[in-house]
């Protein structure tokens, strides 16, 4: 599966791959693993949910306040490697598409 990535100031596009959606007894462990990788990381996971991850281990977050679909590619710091998504799960949802 696929999304596409929320429009940005240049033209161009992104597609995300997701390779799994997380099951809830899956969550708790992994929110709990991600707050152990920084102070950083354990500040974000305050507002964020993990819900969804691909193949390399990098990880679709809610962020709880404003619903936002967040993406982190981890082989980047947090802050360079974290990028919005799109404006909502619903959209989120929308947007997914099987890999052709």
């Amino acid at each position: 599966m696929s999304t596409e990535y929320l429009p940005t100031d240049e033209d161009e596009y992104y597609e995300l791959e997701i390779e799994s959606i997380y099951r809830i007894d899956q969550i708790q462990k992994i929110w709990e693993a991600i707050k152990e990788r920084s102070s950083e990381a354990k500040k974000f996971m305050e507002t964020h949910f993990p819900f969804a991850g691909n193949a390399g281990g990098n990880v679709f977050f809610i962020e709880i306040p404003t619903g936002i679909v967040k993406y982190v590619s981890w082989e980047y710091d947090l802050e360079e490697g974290l990028y919005n998504v799109v404006a909502n799960f619903k959209s989120f949802c929308l947007a997914i598409k099987p890999l052709e």
